[in-house]
């Protein structure tokens, strides 16, 4: 792939004058704009994006669908086909979302998730002015907990609008193949490795999405598909063989998205210029990103019958907020919201809400947030 002419293909697509050429992040509601997309990260499961709006094909959709309530638009990593993998949000322990790069042509975040028994995982998203594409960077920290199953590093779920949708991909002879979504797994082992494209269609409406893969996974690969566990929602994804991983696992892919009424022809244009010149890579202008120390945020006793202990630290003076949330994202109660100094802090949260009362027995989610990082530990209440 040569990354210059990509960009000049996919600039080519007019884009609206709203944030032209640049990228804004705003750590608090965890959102990224641009002129193209904007990108609503979920609270309480960070391999998650609440919503993804197409801003220059219709304000009001989402790749979700018509319907705000679903959340499956990026899926957690999976094992073999429906189990939890190594972002499990029922065990959850913490997570911190980051800001390493905040506005300008390009930005970038990092999500960090740590779930019970299973290895930490870093994600780190960059997004490029003007474009509808980003890049998605996904380590599993298996030099942290080895682990031998079989396992899907990164799962995009999509919820389509439309009845009719489909899968293209090349073989590994180079063949165009075209299929309808299909359940159980349907393990398709002649995948090429690079280009997965979903497609949505329906009278004048219809949208075309790709997982683009540079050259690390060899051809032959099984490209895994199925449904979500939550909604209509279709996916894809490469599966990696069983076999003991002690070492750290990279996989780099680039989505890409189609925004235009009624054609999906742009994605496809894209397809025959990655792969007319052979080997390609994804690459995407580089700066400096920070990669100093995040906030962190502790809590115990966990589970917690009486007063649980919050103890959290600050690189740097701030302001800040913490705050005890439900799982689905409300406020509970404010616990801290001011100045604070860097370093170690303390506090108690004695299991009331703001209005007073004891909350009931449930999972919640204490949450700091700083100017430029948000970190999320789960609180277990018991009686």
């Amino acid at each position: 792939m040569r990354p210059l002419l990509a960009i000049l293909l996919l600039a080519a697509l007019s884009a609206p004058p709203a944030l032209a050429g640049v990228v804004t992040v705003d750590a608090p509601s965890q959102t990224v704009e641009s002129s193209r997309l904007r990108m609503i990260f979920d609270f309480g499961r960070p391999e998650f994006l609440r919503n993804l709006f197409f801003k220059d094909w219709s304000p009001i959709l989402d790749l979700a669908g018509e319907d705000g309530h679903v959340y499956e638009f990026w899926g957690q990593s999976l094992r073999d086909v429906n189990s939890p993998g190594y972002v499990d949000n029922t065990q959850l322990e913490t997570h911190t979302w980051e800001v390493l790069q905040a506005t300008g042509p390009i930005a970038r975040v990092r999500v960090q998730s740590e779930s019970t028994g299973q290895p930490p995982v870093t994600t780190t998203y960059t997004f490029v002015a003007d474009q509808p594409w980003f890049v998605v960077e996904r380590r599993v920290h298996f030099s942290q907990l080895p682990d031998s199953a079989a396992s899907q590093y990164y799962s995009p779920r999509v919820a389509f609008l439309n009845s009719y949708r489909a899968l293209r991909y090349r073989d590994v002879s180079g063949k165009f193949v075209q299929k309808g979504y299909c359940y159980n797994g349907c393990p398709t082992p002649s995948w090429d490795g690079r280009w997965v494209e979903h497609i949505s269609l329906a009278n004048q409406d219809s949208f075309s999405i790709a997982q683009i893969y540079p050259n690390t996974l060899p051809p032959g690969t099984i490209l895994v598909r199925g449904s979500g566990p939550e909604s209509f929602a279709g996916w894809a994804s490469p599966l990696a063989p069983a076999g003991l991983r002690n070492s750290d696992v990279t996989t780099r892919m680039m989505m890409a998205f189609s925004t235009l009424v009624s054609d999906t022809t742009a994605i496809d244009s894209l397809w025959a210029l990655y792969n007319a010149g052979g080997p390609w890579t994804v690459d995407v202008p580089t700066t400096a990103a920070a990669a100093g120390a995040r906030p962190r945020l502790a809590v115990s006793p966990n589970p917690a019958a009486g007063p649980a202990h919050l103890t959290w630290t600050l690189p740097a003076a701030g302001r800040v907020t913490l705050e005890i949330l439900d799982v689905t994202g409300r406020r509970v109660a404010a616990l801290f919201e001011g100045e604070a100094a860097s370093g170690p802090h303390a506090l108690r949260w004695d299991g009331r809400d703001a209005s007073g009362r004891a909350v009931p027995p449930g999972v919640y989610l204490a949450r700091l947030v700083t100017r430029g990082a948000v970190a999320t530990t789960r609180i277990v209440r018991v009686r």
